[in-house]
């Protein structure tokens, strides 16, 4: 697994975000942004395997933590199918 090729206007903080996500098993789909002013920081936004949109904080992303989201989402769906 690769990280996805980057376009050309996107920036390096979206590239490190892409590589954490895709390092902890997501696809990256871009960075929802924040508003400081209400103390909202950006969402990294990514998907699993089952396509459903997941966001963690920018300051909260890592390989860990995108990993652990997509457990707890998969968690969800199996007890939604149960």
């Amino acid at each position: 697994m690769g990280v996805t090729m980057m376009r050309n206007n996107e920036s390096a903080k979206d590239i490190l975000y892409a590589a954490m996500v895709e390092l902890g098993g997501g696809r990256f789909q871009g960075v929802q942004a924040g508003m400081p002013e209400l103390g909202l920081e950006p969402l990294i936004m990514f998907c699993g395997p089952d396509r459903s949109t997941l966001g963690l904080p920018a300051s909260k992303v890592s390989a860990d933590a995108v990993r652990r989201r997509l457990a707890e989402k998969e968690i969800e769906l199996e007890l939604a199918l149960a």
